[in-house]
């Protein structure tokens, strides 16, 4: 019996796969949760597949929804270190 494969998906996969050949460090990293409230701050580093340094600080707003946490707020701010 053969698989049943989406092409379109197979196609969209590869095409993201390569699009985000890029590897990202997180430091600074601080986390706070309170009853069903949460969030992490930190700072990333990526590096892109063509070797450009872009850097971030980043923000994760969190909710613990019928058990699960869940993101609710991902605001990023692009920044050119000193």
């Amino acid at each position: 019996m053969g698989k049943l494969v989406d092409k379109e998906a197979t196609k969209n996969k590869l095409l993201m796969t390569e699009v985000f050949k890029f590897f990202s460090y997180i430091f600074l990293l601080t986390l706070c949760f309170n009853g069903i409230i949460g969030w992490a701050t930190y700072d990333k580093k990526t590096v892109t597949p063509n070797g450009k340094t872009e850097f971030s600080h980043e923000f994760r707003g969190m909710e613990k929804i019928n058990g699960e946490w869940k993101i609710i707020s991902a605001p990023v701010h692009a920044f050119i270190p000193k």
